[in-house]
Parts: structure tokens; C-alpha cells; sequence
């Protein structure tokens, strides 16, 4: 009896987990066959095909502009002003006479000394003639010719302390602000002016750590201006010395022609090369995602569908942003495709459209980026 109960107990429980288990069955089978008419979860995006774009890295450093001509003009000997030629703070021409001081003594004393040389050599024909004769003795022409050297000297001499009496403007240029006035006594070395030359180039000194890539003559930088104009600039030379105190190389670079106001003493931001130039792929930033893994795009396949696209997640790396363009060194090939303005929508494996189906992918624009 007791096992005819529990006999019947089972088939109970059987039965009504078998009733269940259909009724879920087909609650299932429904949904799914509900799910296959609902369409695919689809987005649309915009895509490019990457450029191959050369670019070398840049870096930043601080250049001081070097005029080629630049001098400043000092006292040798000590005088008084007499003559003016020029206003301090003014272009002047080339050999152009800018403080006479005063030479009178000198005058004097070489009208004496010319005198004297006259003399000498008066004296010394006379003594070549009658040595040549046999009438005079070889010590009296030697005596005579020296006298005739040093009256010739002493000429010399005196022309040479009125020379430098004599200030001129060694080229054409532009003079600093000065203080001179006439009757001005002026000592040895003192300051008159200082000259930049009028040239059709200016160069940039700049300094880079001994770490830093080395950079050859002759190759390029581009100097920055106050208004943040650019121009390329050409490395003339290097330093063959590295400085024990900072570790670092002086480079010169010559701008062709003047702009931008740099003037001599200046300081001016420089880009240099920091690796050496290599190809890159160029894409819109807006093709760049970042997530706590990376940074990766979305690249785009063929689906079966016509028209469609299977998104896929690619990591990417050494990547350079330039406005709204990102350099991408590692991670990506020239012939992929690769989804940009909507791509923030996109999941690995959802369907895509392009946003106009019936054009094929466009290629942005290049430029070179060195």
C-alpha cells in the first residue's frame, strides 16, 4: 500500500514538472522566434582609408638670435670729441666716420716725422752714391739706412694713433642708443656704439642635451615668431664639443631673410626633429577612442549583408595629434578601413552602415609632417 502511494506521488511530481518544462519550452520557442523578426541592432558611421604620412617627432627648445654682423665700437687710445658723424640710435653706411677726436698733436708731430723721413732719404741716396764710388765708407750707409727705417717708423706711428683717433663704421647698419657730446673726453675702451649690420640672414643659437638625437648640417628646424608665424631655418653648424657644465651641444641655424622682428640678443621658440623621420598613418582624431585598456579604433569588414560592415576593435599605438589629425605609428595598415564620425557608437561585432552607401570610402588628406 505504502509503495503504491509513493508510486503514485512520483508520477504526480513527474507530471507536473514535465507540464513545466513544455510550457517554458514553448514560452522560449516563442520568444525566439519573436526575437528572429525583430532586425539586427545596426549603426552608421562615416570611414577613411589611412594615409601613409611621413613625420618626425618635434620638440620644443629655446634659440637666441645672433645677428652675422654685430660689433661694438671702443676707444683704443683716449681723446677729446671734435667731430660727430652720426646720431646714435641710426643706420649708418659702410666706412662711415663716427667720432673724430683730436688729432692736432699728432698732425704736428707728423709733419715732423714726414720731415724727418725726407731727410733720411736725402741722406742715405747720398751715401748709396759714394759708396758706389768708392768715396764713402759701408758703416756710413748702414747708419744712414736706418736713420731712414726709423723716421719711417716713427711715421708710421703716428698715422697709425691718428687712425685710431679716427672711428669709423667697420659696414653698413644700424647703431644703439649712446650718450656723446662735442668736447667730450673720452678714456680707453669706452663704450661708442654698438653696430647690428643690415644683412639678408640672422641666425639662431640653440642648445640641445647630449641625449638628444644628433642633428646634421644642413638639415632644417623651424623657428616660431612672436605670432607664432613659422619659418624653416637651415642648421649651418654644430659644436664639436659637448659643455662639461650643462651636457649640452650649441647649434646655429640661419634664417634666409629677416622676419617677424627678431633682432639680435632675442629669444625665439624653436621645433627641432626629436627621432628620426618615418611614415605614419593619418586619421581624424574623432576615429581615435580611449578606454581604460588604450587607446584603439574600429576597424570595418565586408559583412555578408550587402552595403554592411562588422566592426572590429584594433589597439593602437605611438599615435601624435596634429589639430584634427592623429599620426598613428603601430597598430594599423594602409588598406584597412577604418570608421571615424560615429565610431564612439560602435561595439566589436555590431553591424554597420556607412553613411552614404552609395560612395566608397574617402581618404583624408596628407601633409608632411616634418
Amino acid at each position: 500500500m505504502i509503495v503504491a502511494r509513493w508510486f503514485i506521488t512520483l508520477l504526480a511530481i513527474t507530471g507536473v514538472i514535465g507540464g513545466l518544462g513544455f510550457i517554458k519550452f514553448t514560452q522560449i520557442s516563442e520568444a525566439i522566434a519573436q526575437a528572429a523578426l525583430i532586425p539586427e541592432h545596426t549603426e552608421t558611421t562615416e570611414a577613411v582609408s589611412p594615409l601613409i604620412t611621413p613625420f618626425a617627432p618635434q620638440t620644443q627648445v629655446i634659440g637666441e638670435v645672433v645677428a652675422p654682423e654685430q660689433v661694438e665700437l671702443r676707444t683704443e687710445i683716449s681723446g677729446r670729441i671734435v667731430k660727430l658723424g652720426f646720431r646714435p640710435g641710426e643706420r649708418v653706411a659702410e666706412d662711415q666716420l663716427l667720432v673724430q677726436m683730436d688729432t692736432t698733436e699728432e698732425v704736428a708731430q707728423l709733419a715732423a716725422a714726414e720731415a724727418d723721413a725726407k731727410l733720411a732719404v736725402i741722406k742715405f741716396e747720398r751715401a748709396k752714391k759714394l759708396r758706389s764710388t768708392g768715396s764713402g765708407s759701408q758703416s756710413t750707409l748702414d747708419n744712414t739706412q736706418a736713420l731712414l727705417e726709423t723716421a719711417k717708423a716713427q711715421v708710421a706711428q703716428i698715422k697709425s694713433r691718428i687712425q685710431k683717433k679716427t672711428l669709423r663704421a667697420p659696414f653698413a647698419g644700424k647703431t644703439n642708443t649712446s650718450t656723446l657730446s662735442l668736447g667730450q673726453i673720452l678714456g680707453p675702451n669706452e663704450l661708442i656704439t654698438q653696430i647690428v649690420g643690415d644683412t639678408d640672414n640672422i641666425w639662431v643659437d640653440f642648445k640641445l642635451p647630449q641625449t638628444h638625437m644628433e642633428l646634421k648640417v644642413g638639415g632644417s628646424v623651424t623657428v616660431i615668431g612672436q605670432g607664432g608665424e613659422q619659418i624653416t631655418a637651415t642648421i649651418m653648424h654644430r659644436d664639436a664639443t659637448i659643455s662639461t657644465t650643462t651636457r649640452t651641444r650649441i647649434y646655429r641655424a640661419r634664417v634666409e631673410v629677416q622676419q617677424f622682428g627678431m633682432v639680435h640678443g632675442a629669444f625665439v621658440e624653436l621645433q627641432v626633429p626629436d627621432a628620426l623621420l618615418k611614415d605614419y598613418l593619418s586619421l581624424p582624431v574623432t576615429s581615435v577612442q580611449t578606454d581604460s585598456y588604450g587607446q584603439f579604433v574600429y576597424l570595418l569588414h565586408p559583412d555578408e549583408q550587402e552595403g554592411a560592415y562588422r566592426a572590429e576593435r584594433r589597439d593602437v599605438r605611438d599615435l601624435f595629434y596634429l589639430g584634427d589629425t592623429v599620426l598613428v605609428g603601430q597598430g594599423l595598415s594602409p588598406n584597412e578601413l577604418v570608421a571615424t564620425n560615429g565610431a564612439f557608437k560602435l561595439a566589436p561585432g555590431v553591424l554597420v552602415y556607412l553613411s552614404s552607401p552609395s560612395d566608397t570610402p574617402q581618404q583624408i588628406s596628407s601633409a608632411n609632417y616634418q
